[in-house]
């Protein structure tokens, strides 16, 4: 990670269960050992550092993944000076609790995570890929919250494994219900809680059963459902401009590559 700020911290307020601190040059963030009251998980980006877990001294290294449960002692650290960096998540006790019991692994209290560090190859690239989703400002706020929660289930189903024992499937009508929610404000910006408001259920169970149901995620029928909206706009005469806007995207640039690669032609190409 390359950045003139050397230190960053990532946070937005309909995330309010997660922070994210990125740190370019690790030489200029040292520790004594300390506790956080958050669940907390780093992943190293470049060079090497000391981690001390509470009971054994680490050597970590590019791909290294920490893991810290909540009041746990730890220190992480340069060494001899070596540049290094680092991104640091810190995540709410009380959601990762509640995610934990959808995917059956608590009965209503955390469950501490047994690892204090990993190698594990899809945690360190799903901590770095979420890190790009959050902190990049074309993506809309359903989209990261998506991917919040399908990084953390990942993280439960790599280092605590269970079988997931579906609930009792959801009522098509429920889930058509939120898809006709979608439609009706597809142009807005659409969080991931007022969908669930909708049906009453919580994010994971809804996620999981709209995506069973339709093939996609929530969020992937919205940019479905705005690009067919842009669709109706060019058709009455509207130039890419003002469809862009009008269907809900950042700037025509979002629009024309989101609308390529939906229908595989342009925007100008379907106004022709």
């Amino acid at each position: 990670m390359h950045t003139s700020n050397p230190i960053i911290f990532w946070r937005h307020s309909a995330l309010p269960f997660l922070e994210v601190r990125a740190v370019a040059d690790g030489r200029k963030a040292c520790y004594q050992p300390h506790i956080h009251n958050t669940f907390s998980i780093g992943a190293i980006t470049a060079g090497t550092s000391s981690y001390f877990d509470g009971t054994t001294n680490h050597q970590t290294r590019l791909g290294t993944v920490v893991l810290i449960n909540p009041d746990t002692v730890h220190a992480c650290n340069p060494i001899n000076n070596q540049p290094w960096s680092y991104l640091m998540y810190y995540v709410d006790v009380v959601w990762l609790t509640q995610l934990q019991q959808e995917l059956g692994i608590n009965e209503g209290h955390f469950y501490p995570f047994p690892k204090t560090i990993t190698h594990n190859t899809a945690i360190y690239q799903g901590l770095t890929a979420l890190y790009t989703t959050l902190s990049n400002s074309e993506h809309e706020i359903l989209y990261k919250q998506l991917a919040a929660i399908n990084f953390f289930s990942l993280l439960q189903q790599q280092i605590t494994p269970v079988a997931i024992t579906d609930k009792l499937p959801l009522p098509h009508d429920k889930l058509q219900q939120v898809a006709e929610y979608i439609s009706a404000h597809c142009t807005e910006s659409i969080q991931l809680d007022t969908l669930c408001e909708q049906v009453k259920l919580s994010p994971y169970y809804l996620i999981r059963s709209f995506k069973k149901y339709y093939g996609i995620t929530p969020h992937d029928y919205l940019i479905n459902r705005r690009i067919q909206y842009g669709q109706h706009l060019l058709r009455q005469g509207s130039n890419i401009i003002d469809a862009a806007m009008a269907s809900g995207f950042s700037d025509q640039a979002h629009f024309q590559r989101t609308f390529k690669k939906l229908l595989s032609a342009t925007p100008k190409q379907y106004q022709a």
